[in-house]
């Protein structure tokens, strides 16, 4: 039998009925909960978007796997942090002196990703996790050297596309290892670089 991928909801209503062997323990005998629905890779968050869609689910307590952590798209809404709005930190039940800013959250509340970089319970979200996809290490380098180009040719008019490739290729000797830069295309940049 195939695994399951777990749930991911929003805890709407946790209940208790009185008199109950869970109320004798202080426990809840059940969490009412909205299920969401887990989407596509939010765009520049690299983490799959989550919607409540209404559908609510009744579980006992001993079925919750973990929490997961949610948080607002705030990048997409642009939501701000006001300087003279502050919360004061509290540990130990004890207010500090320590404060961090209150976000004002703009758009649809609803609208989450769900923070597969905070995962305590990976065991349980590992499936949900988007897979990181591996960089082009040759168009990486490209990049990375034509930087280097584009700051040199600011700082001293000038660039010298050999120490670039040299430093691309990383040291040299017993044991060291380099990459090969395509240096037709370093030509062709600079070329272009010293049009515009």
């Amino acid at each position: 039998m195939a695994e399951q991928s777990p749930v991911v909801a929003c805890i709407r209503e946790i209940i208790q009925r009185q008199g109950s062997d869970a109320d004798n323990l202080l426990r809840p005998d059940a969490i009412l909960l909205e299920r969401g629905s887990v989407g596509e890779p939010a765009a520049s968050y690299a983490m799959p978007a989550v919607r409540a869609h209404g559908g609510f689910l009744l579980y006992p307590v001993e079925q919750i796997l973990c929490a997961a952590n949610l948080q607002h798209r705030c990048q997409a809404h642009s939501c701000k942090g006001l300087a003279s709005d502050v919360e004061f930190i509290y540990e130990e039940r004890l207010k500090t002196s320590k404060a961090k800013d209150v976000i004002h959250h703009i758009g649809d509340p609803d609208d989450l990703v769900l923070n597969t970089a905070r995962m305590r319970d990976a065991k349980h979200m590992q499936g949900l996790r988007v897979p990181i996809q591996p960089p082009d290490m040759n168009l990486a380098i490209l990049e990375g050297a034509a930087k280097e180009i584009r700051t040199r040719n600011t700082t001293s008019g000038a660039s010298s596309v050999t120490s670039i490739i040299a430093a691309a290729h990383g040291p040299r000797g017993r044991g060291a290892r380099g990459r090969q830069v395509n240096t037709r295309l370093l030509r062709q940049h600079r070329s272009v670089s010293q049009v515009q």
